[in-house]
Parts: structure tokens; sequence; C-alpha cells
């Protein structure tokens, strides 16, 4: 049986075991009182993430033409972004028709198929 490919190739017991000497610190900069006033301890504690949106997304699985995606991913970081404004402003300008006369029924039954058929 191979070992795992995982292998730490260091010495940990000689690494935990060393006592940092005042010397060692040299390298490190002094704090400045602003760096200090402006610090914040958490002690086991996780800093808190990303902060809540009021606008929560809802994450879609959605087709576009190639090109489509291809020019708003040419506008860099955000782009995702930039189609849901895009999307957005369309919208709020009223130039977005919103119709269900031609939406495909989803995901039925083959009981409920059935049924449509007996009744046609």
């Amino acid at each position: 049986m191979s070992k795992s490919k995982h292998v730490i190739r260091s010495d940990l017991k000689r690494v935990d075991a060393h006592v940092v000497q005042s010397h060692e610190y040299d390298d490190a900069p002094e704090l400045t009182d602003e760096q200090l006033a402006n610090a914040v301890l958490s002690v086991g504690v996780r800093p808190p993430g990303r902060p809540k949106s009021d606008n929560k997304k809802t994450a879609v699985s959605l087709r576009l033409d190639a090109d489509v995606v291809a020019a708003f991913r040419g506008t860099g970081v955000g782009w995702q972004t930039r189609i849901n404004d895009t999307l957005r402003a369309k919208l709020k300008d009223g130039k977005v028709v919103i119709s269900t006369a031609d939406k495909k029924p989803r995901n039925q039954t083959l009981a409920t198929m059935k049924a449509k058929r007996k009744r046609a």
C-alpha cells in the first residue's frame, strides 16, 4: 500500500518545541498607537464575515447566449451583478414584458399527463 500523498516533510516536533526568542522579533515592525487603537480583540471568535444584504439573492441556473456571457465577462469582476442590474433597469423602464402565455408546464408527473390526455 502506498503512503498518503499528503505527507508533511517537516520536523513538527522540533517546530512545536521551539520557543521564540526576543531577537526573533527584530524583523517585525512595532505597532503604532493608531494601529493599537483600531485593533479588535477576538479570542476564539471568528471575525464577522460579509454583512447580510437587505436584497437577498436567489441562485438560479440560466442559459444565456455565449456572446452575451462573453460581453458581460469581458467587463471584469462583478459581471454577474451587472447582468442583474441591466435586467432590473429594463424592468423599471417597462421595456421587459413578462408573458406566461407561451410558458411550458414544468415537471409534470406521468399521472398528471395521463389525466390531461383523458380529458382531451
